[in-house]
């Protein structure tokens, strides 16, 4: 769901990358691969629940891909829980984090390796929307 969704902000043609017997989402889930949003995460499947860390550096990559400016600041944040995030994902919620894409669970508690839910997803997209330079065009 995630690279559908990704691929629809941009509006990208998926055409190149289905076929009659995809499933709905291959497509969206091929372009992504190939683009590099999966590239370095582990265990990533589109039937499989994603972490909270896995989105945060999808997301990251993501606003690279989209050409967002972006900049880490230079008061990085304190995760109370960064002890169980990779080096990545520390970077990606610091990154996430000062663009207000990303709010964690309460006192920068970003609790990694759980399990992202619909609706924080949800909050998520909605924030990168808002708080990102990612314009889209309203004509279409």
């Amino acid at each position: 769901m995630i690279a559908l969704t990704l691929a629809r902000m941009l509006r990208i043609d998926l055409s190149p990358y289905s076929s009659a017997e995809d499933a709905w989402f291959s497509a969206a889930y091929a372009w992504a691969e190939q683009i590099g949003l999966f590239d370095g995460i582990s265990d990533i499947n589109p039937n499989k629940a994603i972490e909270r860390g896995q989105i945060a550096i999808i997301l990251v990559k993501f606003l690279d891909f989209a050409g967002v400016n972006h900049n880490v600041t230079d008061n990085p944040i304190i995760f109370p829980d960064s002890v169980w995030m990779s080096d990545d994902e520390y970077e990606a919620f610091q990154l996430l984090c000062s663009l207000r894409i990303f709010q964690g669970k309460g006192q920068y508690r970003m609790d990694p390796r759980s399990i992202l839910s619909r609706a924080e997803l949800a909050v998520i997209l909605y924030n990168l929307g808002m708080n990102s330079s990612i314009v889209l065009d309203d004509d279409e």
